[in-house]
């Protein structure tokens, strides 16, 4: 009997390296909460919602996707606001004063509170919300979509990555001596970096959850539900959070057993390249490609001259070719230089004469730079100086 029990483990144990799970046993209904959410965000969702449609469940998904997804597994239920949108947000205007975040979400997500209760699909969504097994919300920006979550099983996912304020959540107060704010950019040492980080750790939790932002959804959530919990007590009762990062590519942290870093799981080998991008990235020749990408939110049409004309300097004096994901036209490009306002990011990174990726320091991005082994070059777009870029 003892045998047959350590041969069972032994199994287990070997299937769970192999990648190998058992099946379920039973389909389990799924509703996944995203109202509001970036593109890079949502990246970061679909790898667990396909690993959980082809083990069989079924997936609910309310999101500001204006694409719903084509699979008889997955209904995604698009709300139709407007108001968080990231093509209406100007990253580079923000850099100025890093205070106007704040102001703006100050405005949006109260009126997301306010307004997203009010659309007959969310409020038969919310209608029928016990009758899902388990509910996963999207951490950051979404504290106004809790109400779901109430007297239900619930997990996070916290697509940013490490973020102290969550990890406070579950008792795990981070130390600011040696783990960094959410927001980065400091030397942590040297004692003025240690003061600023601490400074970065207290104040913008302060501000979003206790002083502005969360008190501001609280009073629009009330008025629809004048009889649950607090939307901070509510989120207190979460089970699980996975986060977006992962000691091999981030510093290490110390974590409790409901912190499950997850980072990387949004990565995938690439797919074949469309010719016409094959055929330009072949042709550079043994110079190579360096592909440039800032992201879906910090977009190009909306970049400085002071900015656009340093990187097509830089670009013209480069023997490789550059690809360059920029959301608008550029007067006199660069020969060596290709311009789309979207581009398959994973399959070109998988291309082996893509020589380097030059890219923003947010998670999604950072973790497919490092499974494409490329040399990599990040730009942040926070804290810094004008002469810091």
């Amino acid at each position: 009997m003892k045998r047959s029990w350590l041969c069972l483990l032994l199994f287990m144990v070997f299937g769970f390296c192999l990648g190998v799970l058992p099946p379920p046993e039973r389909s389990y209904n799924i509703l996944m909460l995203l109202p509001a959410s970036s593109k890079s965000h949502r990246n970061v969702f679909m790898p667990l919602v396909e690993g959980l449609v082809e083990r069989g469940h079924k997936i609910v998904m309310l999101s500001n996707n204006e694409k719903p997804i084509e699979n008889p597994n997955i209904k995604e239920i698009y709300h139709g606001l407007k108001h968080f949108r990231t093509d209406d947000m100007n990253m580079f205007e923000w850099r100025k004063n890093p205070a106007n975040i704040f102001s703006m979400f100050t405005t949006i997500l109260p009126q997301m509170a306010r307004d997203i209760y009010k659309i007959p699909e969310v409020k038969e969504l919310y209608a029928r919300r016990k009758e899902f097994d388990l509910i996963i919300i999207n951490h950051m920006f979404n504290e106004f979509i809790y109400p779901f979550a109430h007297e239900m099983p619930f997990i996070t996912i916290a697509t940013s990555g490490y973020d102290p304020r969550q990890s406070s959540v579950f008792g795990n107060l981070p130390n600011p001596a040696y783990i960094p704010n959410l927001f980065g950019g400091v030397d942590l040492l040297s004692v003025f970096g240690r003061l600023r980080n601490t400074f970065l750790h207290i104040m913008p939790a302060f501000m979003w959850r206790i002083w502005e932002i969360v008190p501001l959804m609280q009073e629009e959530i009330t008025k629809h539900f004048p009889n649950i919990p607090p939307l901070l007590d509510i989120e207190r009762n979460q089970s699980l959070a996975l986060m977006n990062t992962h000691f091999t590519l981030n510093m290490p942290l110390p974590l409790l057993p409901t912190q499950v870093e997850v980072g990387g799981m949004h990565c995938r080998p690439g797919n074949p390249l469309p010719e016409d991008l094959k055929t330009w990235i072949e042709e550079a020749g043994s110079a190579g490609v360096v592909y440039f990408s800032l992201g879906s939110v910090v977009r190009g049409n909306v970049m400085p001259d002071i900015y656009k004309n340093m990187f097509i300097e830089a670009f013209r004096k480069m023997k490789q070719r550059v690809i360059w994901k920029f959301e608008g036209e550029l007067d006199d490009p660069p020969k060596n230089v290709l311009i789309k306002r979207w581009l398959p990011q994973q399959d070109i990174l998988a291309h082996p004469n893509v020589k380097s990726f030059h890219h923003t320091c947010r998670g999604p991005q950072h973790s497919r730079s490092h499974l494409s082994r490329h040399p990599n070059a990040r730009f942040t777009n926070f804290w810094r100086s004008t002469e810091e870029w």
